[in-house]
């Protein structure tokens, strides 16, 4: 049995005086930290991780790995972040070559990579206001050969503006969220005007830490006419209001909820 499970099985069981359990957790915390760091060593000069999914090499630059969560996931699993959920979505049959897929809230580009690499999308709007991290989807595209011309740095809301940081995640650079603010120095379109020349939607991947109804109210067209599969992330820890809003508008729209990935992802779709 691993050292880790074996201490954890030991604190698991309280066979062990507080003190002593406190000092077993300390341990436990710094060997993961020690091997995350071999972890990240291994990787090239670039911070670039390589791994094989379903035939595909994939190549994934993580330059934050000894900090952000995703991207130690990425680096810890050799696999795409939240890869079980990923293969629930392709067992559906969402996606095809000729989706126009949006991913909003991309990250480093994960779900990005998998839409258009795994699951043959040729077209894959990708948005992520945070300057740093837009940087690394670049890098990301570019590495798995997917154009980088479909990738904005920007924010999405229910109104053309301004946004800016409302509270920065150092260590899951996913969880940081945005506001509006009439100076902001990231720009915010609306999903219509994102996707004005695009032609019509047919999936929309929806993560943005709370931001969710803003979104979707600024995406008035696509909601009426193009009508796509929705994947949306939906917790509390994010606001009742926000939950309870973004919910009345697919409903209002004629959406309903098709399947529960997690507690906190469900897949909406059309009636």
């Amino acid at each position: 049995m691993p050292t880790l499970v074996i201490f954890k099985f030991i604190l698991k069981e309280g066979s062990m005086n507080t003190d002593i359990a406190k000092k077993l957790d300390q341990v436990i915390q710094l060997l993961q930290l020690s091997l995350l760091a071999q972890r990240v060593n291994t990787l090239s000069d670039q911070r670039i991780l390589s791994f094989n999914v379903n035939g595909n090499t994939i190549r994934m630059s993580l330059p934050d790995a000894q900090c952000d969560f995703i991207q130690r996931v990425i680096l810890q699993t050799n696999h795409f972040f939240e890869a079980a959920l990923l293969s629930q979505v392709a067992k559906m049959g969402l996606i095809k070559p000729d989706t126009v897929v949006c991913d909003i809230g991309a990250n480093i580009g994960n779900h990005s990579v998998y839409f258009g690499r795994i699951l043959g999308a040729q077209t894959v709007l990708s948005c992520e206001p945070q300057a740093h991290v837009y940087s690394t989807l670049q890098q990301n595209l570019e590495l798995n050969g997917l154009t980088t011309g479909n990738a904005f740095n920007v924010m999405l809301g229910s109104t053309s503006g301004r946004g800016e940081v409302a509270h920065f995640e150092s260590l899951n650079h996913g969880a940081t969220k945005l506001k509006t603010s009439t100076d902001g120095p990231i720009e915010m379109v609306t999903l219509d005007e994102l996707t004005a020349s695009y032609g019509p939607v047919g999936f929309l991947k929806l993560d943005v830490e709370g931001f969710e109804a803003s979104v979707l109210a600024g995406a008035e067209r696509i909601l009426s006419k193009d009508r796509p599969t929705i994947w949306v992330e939906l917790t509390v820890q994010h606001g009742e209001e926000n939950v309870e809003a973004t919910r009345s508008i697919l409903e209002a729209h004629g959406y309903t909820e098709q399947r529960k990935l997690s507690p906190t992802d469900f897949i909406y779709s059309p009636k």
